[in-house]
């Protein structure tokens, strides 16, 4: 586990937002206390980001962050917000 810094303006192909895209047209919607929740327009991009990185994890707190179908990257929900 690490951080390393990358260029995101080198990371944008001519295809990058059509793969955005597929992220969120794949997702399964998950019900949580009656509320559907799935992936949406932002997280497709980090998603996105993630694995044109090669990371396997994404820290984030937002509980709603449920459905992908990325085999390369997983998220890990942080459940405390400071």
């Amino acid at each position: 586990m690490g951080i390393e810094l990358f260029d995101s303006d080198n990371l944008i192909t001519d295809n990058f937002f059509q793969e955005c895209k597929n992220h969120i047209i794949n997702s399964d919607a998950a019900n949580e206390n009656g509320r559907w929740k799935m992936i949406g327009g932002c997280d497709s991009l980090l998603l996105q980001f993630a694995e044109k990185t090669n990371c396997d994890m994404i820290a984030t707190n937002d509980g709603g962050f449920k459905g992908t179908k990325s085999l390369m990257v997983r998220p890990l929900i942080i459940r405390e917000v400071y």
